[in-house]
């Protein structure tokens, strides 16, 4: 709750108009009340109980077909636009460049002084490119647009026909990877992601704790974040025969320090079998997937 004022308040200044839903993942800090008293014309959808970032971001682009949207743009609640033509300057991007799937605006921290760290990486990855923004931003010759191999989800603008033709975010994801998989889903798919430098939002997530992901990234989300990668041809039957190899090998080696590591993930995979081949062959499958 401590950040809705500044959120909403800057969707309301939007140069843009904006229908504001939020998605109460049942919190327990008297959100629904206040939102119901001091912004009555949100569409509030309060849950019963805490379906994690996938589901819940899923609920709202469902909402934005079914009632005749144009573009979905998620923002995160600790999050809030800086500029009054952030949305209008990302659509207008997104009627001239219509294959990108995802286009999001610079993030920053809460300061509003520093790029988060994770985007400067995006940027880097593209240095040696005609995309090189650190060069551009030297030479003075900043572009609108910056495509990239990844956007944080903290916000996203995606036209509509990204929703009907990728779907929303795979629920086999709770929370983290949730937007690592659905940008596989999108480049699989031959689409972009990009970034306009040129308008922000500010994310204040600068003075969390170092580890306050930890809980959250542990080695079975990289397993399944790298296993549910579509672009990649993977027999997960194939891979679970091999697992089994490798630990009987192990076993009869008596090497117990590989034994140790190999065993829990061949469970793991065996564990979610299923449910990786189902969402494997949904997402290649172009439609509202998820939703």
């Amino acid at each position: 709750m401590q950040w809705y004022d500044r959120c909403f308040g800057s969707l309301q200044q939007s140069d843009v108009s904006v229908e504001i839903v939020v998605i109460d993942n049942a919190s327990s800090d008297g959100t629904v009340a206040y939102i119901k008293q001091h912004y009555p014309a949100i569409h509030l959808i309060a849950s019963n109980e805490n379906l994690g970032f996938a589901k819940a971001n899923n609920i709202g682009m469902r909402y934005a077909l079914d009632n005749g949207a144009d573009y979905v743009f998620l923002l995160n609640q600790d999050a809030w636009i800086n500029e009054k033509n952030t949305i209008s300057s990302l659509i207008k991007l997104s009627k001239t460049h219509t294959d990108y799937a995802i286009l999001s605006p610079l993030q920053l921290y809460g300061s509003a002084n520093r790029i988060e760290k994770e985007v400067v990486s995006y940027f880097a990855r593209t240095a040696i490119t005609s995309q090189d923004f650190v060069s551009d931003t030297y030479f003075n010759r900043v572009k609108d647009l910056y495509e990239v191999p990844y956007a944080c989800a903290v916000c996203w603008l995606m036209p509509i026909k990204t929703i009907k033709e990728i779907g929303g975010f795979d629920p086999i994801f709770y929370h983290y990877c949730e937007d690592d998989n659905y940008i596989q889903r999108v480049l699989y798919f031959g689409l972009k992601i990009g970034i306009s430098p040129k308008v922000s939002i500010s994310h204040d997530i600068e003075d969390r704790v170092a580890n306050y992901r930890d809980g959250n990234l542990d080695w079975k989300k990289y397993i399944l974040l790298n296993l549910a990668d579509i672009r990649v041809n993977y027999d997960i039957n194939k891979i679970l025969r091999k697992k089994f190899k490798t630990i009987i090998l192990q076993a009869l080696r008596f090497n117990k320090k590989l034994l140790k590591k190999s065993y829990p993930e061949y469970k793991y995979i065996k564990q979610i079998h299923s449910e990786l081949i189902n969402s494997r062959n949904k997402n290649k499958i172009r439609q509202a997937n998820w939703l």
